[in-house]
């Protein structure tokens, strides 16, 4: 059992300042059910229900592939582990956006959604400008890509209710459908499963018709930064729960992947030795838990307390499990940026856990360019930005930049902040807007590789238009609820 009688630490808080606001320190203080286990929300049960019951169609399948989500299906449905997601958070600091064990800092990357999952993690950013839904764009919409007119009942504002979509599955698939039916069906697939699992918040019962429109062009959809996307609203998730939210919702089934891959006392063993791609796969069999206290979140405190570098492989960190599939490192796991899902935008560090790429761990010093840090008016994305403010007493006591105006942050919430510590100027007020440089209209396309700086602190921005143009031009929004 964990001690608490011993200094739950940080000794110094220049790092780790959210301590009061962190879970662990009620844990640590002695208030609290220290059984409790966090609210998991997950909506994607009547998805595989379906799938069970009814084989995905081999022509829906193509689809699906050429959306870029074979791999996710291919993992299979397992049933969540609420002590083990609750036993994570705890170990979970939003300050670094790493789980903190004995073995030093380790977290879920880049390379673990794209080889876990085979989501795409380069290409475009999942985002877009803000778009008013009337009911009849909605309804008209949901016609054209789903082949189906729900009432408006069905709608939560800019809302479809995943039971409209469950529905549809439950009707029969012809056996000699069109180009179109196949498209319809698939799109279906693939938002319930965005939005009951990979993008799921608190009510899980809805997806947003802003990613019904994100399908209408397969193309184009396997073109976007998923994994990113996917990603980013994992880090949310997991800062919000950390802090206190008795409810986490979102990618979770790629968490415990993570976890039974990486922390072996957590994982079970599964049949067969099973090198199909992507690596999640392996799980989709008969599971044997043996000694694995499942739905015990005191035995899961217990393992994470007691990790170790040494000859106890039941008790080791798997840096790299995934060795048998590599033969060079992708620099697209390595660089240190910001990863993106509409509204939600989370600093992405590598650089803190580069034992997971076969690379010796340094003192992290690598800073994401502080004037590149998106901005939003968004309440949600302030009150979140507003709990990773840095509390740092020496910061306090400089005071001000020398502009006059109060003290920055990294995840300051209004304004971009340069590496000089000065607060990047605003010229729209509290209007949404993207990132320092714009963008000129709706043909611009952001990419994750724009966001990625790569070893470098400072570095210029090389905008993916053409800069010599000198129209006026509008910010795209992010205002996703």
């Amino acid at each position: 059992m964990v001690n608490m009688r011993i200094h739950p630490g940080p000794l110094n808080n220049d790092l780790l300042f959210l301590e009061t606001e962190h879970r662990a320190y009620t844990m640590f203080h002695g208030g609290g059910d220290l059984e409790q286990v966090l609210d998991v929300r997950r909506g994607d049960q009547g998805l595989w229900k379906s799938i069970r019951q009814h084989a995905i169609p081999e022509p829906v399948k193509i689809y699906i592939r050429r959306a870029g989500f074979e791999g996710v299906f291919n993992c299979g449905f397992k049933p969540l582990d609420h002590a083990l997601i609750t036993a994570l958070v705890e170990r979970w600091r939003p300050e670094t956006h790493t789980f903190h064990l004995p073995i030093g800092e380790v977290t879920v990357t880049l390379q673990d959604v794209q080889l876990m999952w085979g989501l795409r993690i380069d290409g475009e950013v999942v985002t877009g400008r803000e778009r008013k839904w009337s009911d009849a764009d909605k309804r008209d919409t949901c016609y054209r890509l789903l082949g189906i007119r729900p009432e408006e009942s069905d709608f939560k504002t800019a809302q479809l209710k995943t039971k409209v979509l469950r529905a549809v599955l439950d009707t029969e698939f012809p056996d000699n459908p069109t180009n179109e039916q196949c498209m319809q069906r698939a799109r279906t697939y693939i938002l319930l499963l965005l939005g009951g699992s990979i993008f799921s918040d608190s009510n899980d019962s809805s997806v947003h018709m802003n990613l019904v429109a994100s399908l209408e062009d397969f193309d184009r959809c396997s073109g976007l930064s998923w994994g990113s996307a996917a990603l980013a609203c994992l880090y949310r998730n997991l800062c919000k729960a950390a802090t206190n939210d008795k409810i986490i919702a979102g990618p979770l089934m790629l968490l415990q992947l993570w976890a039974w891959s990486r922390i072996r006392a957590t994982g079970p063993k599964y049949d067969g030795q099973n090198l199909d791609t992507p690596y999640g796969v392996r799980w989709n069999s008969s599971l044997h838990f043996g000694s694995v206290p499942t739905h015990s979140v005191s035995g899961y405190r217990t393992i994470l307390h007691a990790m170790m570098d040494n000859e106890i492989i039941f008790l080791q960190f798997v840096w790299t499990p995934y060795d048998q599939y590599l033969h060079q490192v992708s620099t697209d796991w390595l660089c240190n940026t910001y990863i993106i899902c509409w509204e939600i935008v989370e600093e992405y560090l590598p650089s803190r856990v580069m034992r997971q790429f076969h690379l010796m761990q340094t003192i992290p010093t690598v800073q994401l360019a502080d004037n590149f840090v998106p901005v939003m008016a968004n309440r949600v994305e302030r009150v979140h930005r507003q709990a990773h403010v840095q509390r740092r007493t020496h910061v306090d006591e400089a005071g001000p930049s020398n502009r006059g105006e109060r003290t920055p942050s990294h995840h300051d919430d209004e304004a971009g902040l340069s590496n000089r510590g000065e607060r990047a100027p605003s010229h729209h007020g509290e209007q949404t807007h993207f990132y320092q440089g714009e963008a000129s209209g709706s043909n611009t396309q952001f990419t994750q590789d724009t966001f990625n700086t790569g070893p470098v602190v400072n570095f210029d921005l090389n905008l993916p238009w053409d800069q010599n143009e000198t129209s006026e031009v509008e910010e795209p929004s992010l205002a996703y609820l």
